[in-house]
């Protein structure tokens, strides 16, 4: 089954050979950035783009598309790599959309081998960036998981590379716009628009009509051809306009629209309505309003799982971080350290706990009013 992801959400991952999968509609660049334990690209070798689109274990599209497939083995990156982080940014100086806002949401898949998904992630709430972290595959506890991140950036590839901290940043990003334009300037021009079949029968008729076949070039002791019978002509030179209805199409009454809430009262949530779904009957709307029910408690405790998974790792860092430093292990400064820590991994559970309850708190409503 696939995992649906939100932004900060997790997923294991079943096997070290994948296979990543981008759509977006319009051409954009898609490459990858391996990072260490402490979340730092070393160094230009450790980027695969269009210009270099290959490293151990990866392999990145060779220039821009609509479509992308990334191909991954988790297995052959190098040991001290610990994320590997899929990142989409939209071509420079090709005359295209300047920001992803402009476009549909990025559609990011993980799959196996075998083309069967193993998580997926619409990125939403993009405005005027024009370069993105999409997914990051990074190890824990000696497995690897997939975490939807989202991260946009307005200033390009260049403030994304900045940020994962890679010495020559604003260097590499030009080496890859200029990669991706070269890309496509030689790639294949679209073929021209067909011509519409009103414009090929209107040729038609006029090259038929000064042609040899025409009744003024007959050949002498030669009759003009008929012309050709059309369907539907009775031999009559009037009657009324053609009716272009399929005989056996039946119409239908479109479905009356579905209930809708009064207005909530500030600061409060709407009050849920049975059968404000979509559907043909109450029946099925009551079946998909349900349905999604159950769609909604399965991404409310997944998003809980996964902050309370983000919170522990965080603690766990900034212990590890503490810990690294023999001079901070004892006294005072140690242990105001890990009750910082401490302190930040509750809050942040809190904060889970919270909008885990008020979800839930929604959902139980809607369960009473669609229950019969």
């Amino acid at each position: 089954m696939t995992a649906e992801l939100v932004r900060g959400q997790n997923h294991p991952l079943p096997g070290t050979r994948l296979e990543i999968r981008v759509s977006v509609g319009k051409p954009i660049v898609a490459g990858v950035t391996l990072s260490d334990e402490q979340g730092k690209v070393r160094g230009t070798d450790w980027v695969a783009h269009p210009g270099s689109p290959n490293l151990p274990g990866l392999e990145v599209p060779k220039q821009a598309a609509a479509d992308h497939r990334l191909a991954v083995d988790l297995d052959a990156v190098p040991e001290d790599v610990h994320r590997v982080n899929v990142l989409l940014a939209l071509p420079v100086g090709v005359g295209g959309p300047v920001s992803f806002g402009a476009l549909a949401a990025p559609f990011v898949a993980v799959t196996g081998l075998d083309g069967s998904q193993v998580a997926s992630y619409t990125i939403t709430d993009l405005d005027a960036e024009s370069a993105v972290v999409a997914l990051e595959l990074y190890r824990r506890q000696d497995a690897w998981k997939v975490r939807a991140v989202g991260q946009g950036y307005a200033g390009g590839l260049a403030d994304m590379l900045t940020d994962q901290g890679l010495p020559g940043a604003h260097e590499l990003a030009g080496t890859i716009n200029e990669a991706v334009a070269q890309g496509l300037a030689r790639s294949v021009a679209a073929p021209p628009p067909r011509p519409s079949d009103e414009a090929r029968v209107r040729t038609t008729g006029q090259t038929t009509a000064g042609g040899p076949g025409a009744t003024g070039d007959a050949a002498p002791g030669r009759p003009a051809p008929a012309a050709p019978h059309q369907p539907g002509d009775t031999g009559s030179s009037g009657g009324g306009p053609v009716n272009y209805t399929h005989p056996g199409r039946q119409t239908t009454t479109p479905p009356p629209p579905a209930p809708t809430a009064a207005p909530a009262e500030p600061g409060r949530p709407a009050q849920p309505v049975a059968g404000d779904a979509t559907g043909w009957s109450m029946e099925e709307r009551l079946y998909n309003q349900v349905w999604g029910m159950f769609e909604d408690l399965a991404r409310t405790m997944a998003a809980y799982r996964s902050a309370v998974d983000f919170a522990e790792s965080r603690m766990e860092q900034e212990l590890d971080k503490v810990l690294s430093d023999p001079r901070s292990r004892i006294g005072n400064t140690g242990d105001a350290a890990r009750e910082a820590a401490r302190t930040k991994h509750g809050l942040l559970v809190d904060q889970a706990r919270a909008a885990l309850d008020r979800d839930l708190g929604q959902l139980a409503a809607e369960s009473e009013v669609v229950e019969p």
